[in-house]
């Protein structure tokens, strides 16, 4: 099963372009747990756990589980375009050596200004529909 995953995975980073291969390692590289998105979930929303009888989302646990697995993701795409863009950063600043927090700031303001020269903030919509 695990030899069929690494065929897959192998075909689709050979038929990616140069960015879409460095978004993917950078994707690939960033290891987010489960608990503790399942806790920061919780804790967000002002629940006590994700293991009592109170289910802060989701009509179960299954659901709930989902919804985590989906913000883990999410946070983890986050995570690699920061780092990314941290990277980037490095290399206009003519740093070398590991990132430090400069390069993070300024990475994270870069992807705000991107988003809010998209419109993404103030329509509320991605995709612009309705």
């Amino acid at each position: 099963m695990k030899l069929k995953q690494k065929e897959d995975d192998l075909k689709l980073v050979s038929n990616l372009s140069e960015a879409q291969k460095k978004r993917y390692e950078a994707y690939k590289s960033v290891r987010l747990d489960g608990d503790f998105v399942k806790d920061v979930i919780a804790n967000s929303l002002k629940h006590k756990s994700t293991s009592s009888s109170r289910v802060p989302l989701g009509k179960s646990k299954a659901e709930f589980q989902n919804i985590s697995l989906v913000i883990r993701d999410v946070a983890q795409m986050y995570v690699g375009d920061i780092v990314e863009k941290s990277r980037e950063v490095m290399k206009d600043f003519g740093h070398t050596g590991p990132i430090r927090p400069i390069h993070m700031r300024e990475a994270y303001r870069r992807l705000q200004n991107h988003s809010q020269n998209l419109n993404i903030r103030e329509s509320g919509k991605l995709f612009g529909g309705r």
